[in-house]
């Protein structure tokens, strides 16, 4: 993935709401992973390294390896990693193409986590394939990925659903896939990995869970503000339709009938 094609920007304001999604989001991510018996892990697009250190933090003995392609991610991660003492000396980072890893060839590493990355890759399929090339036999790889399309609120938000529909056409454009997350599974069957799975993992929020809603509500809105500066400058969408979108985001984080409902994917598999 060309760095510069990144949906949500590169910027401090942007790392700061990768590590509140982080934790929004970890609960439902890590609910079916288990990490007790990892040691080490290699983290494919750590990015800022927000679920790099929530994993350390909440599992002692692991020692992490985040990559990420672009330079600004990891000196975001670095910069806020080096100042959590309790993490020290578990974890490092290395700016690199997740397609090319061959400097990580031989390591040992038991477990990989791949996290909201392949639905911006250009070649998802190659990342894919490298890794079962490098990575020692027996190492397990966990993937959770997005299926954008299940996204479904109530009341309809009218100016929301245009909104998000140019967010996805943009993210194909670039070279993406909001609903990588159904193919994930044949992509590893076809890299060469085994014991292939794949479940679909529901997040339905409504009035039985008022609280957590209202939050995911909030969290949907900040996601969608990060991707509006890209989204307009490539003529995608005008500032009026980003005005209502805000709006209705707004307005439904305090409705009590409101409904969230989305669906993503988490996949594993086993390096033969």
């Amino acid at each position: 993935m060309p760095t510069d094609k990144y949906l949500h920007s590169y910027s401090p304001a942007e790392a700061e709401r990768l590590r509140q999604q982080s934790v929004m989001l970890s609960p439902f991510i890590y609910e079916h992973i288990d990490l007790s018996e990892s040691q080490r892990v290699l983290e494919v697009g750590c990015g800022v390294g927000a679920h790099t250190e929530l994993l350390l933090r909440k599992h002692p003995q692991l020692h992490i390896t985040g990559i990420d392609i672009d330079t600004r991610q990891i000196a975001f991660a670095k910069a806020h990693l080096d100042t959590v003492l309790e993490i020290a000396d578990r974890y490092r980072l290395l700016q690199a193409d997740a397609a090319d890893l061959s400097r990580l060839e031989g390591e040992p590493f038991d477990t990989v986590l791949i996290t909201w990355v392949l639905e911006h890759a250009e070649q998802p399929a190659a990342i894919l394939k490298e890794l079962a090339r490098i990575l020692p036999s027996g190492c397990r790889l966990y993937i959770s990925e997005v299926f954008n399309s299940s996204m479904y609120m109530l009341p309809r938000l009218p100016h929301f659903m245009r909104y998000y529909e140019q967010l996805m056409r943009y993210q194909l454009d670039q070279g993406g896939d909001g609903d990588i997350g159904i193919r994930v599974a044949d992509m590893l069957l076809q890299a060469g990995f085994g014991e292939v799975s794949s479940r679909p993992y529901p997040i339905h929020l409504a009035g039985h869970k008022p609280e957590l809603r209202r939050q995911m509500f909030h969290y949907w809105e900040r996601l969608m503000i990060s991707a509006w500066p890209a989204l307009q400058s490539h003529g995608y969408v005008s500032k009026e339709l980003w005005q209502h979108t805000e709006q209705e985001l707004k307005t439904l984080a305090h409705d009590p009938d409101a409904i969230f409902f989305y669906c993503f994917v988490q996949s594993s598999a086993k390096v033969s």
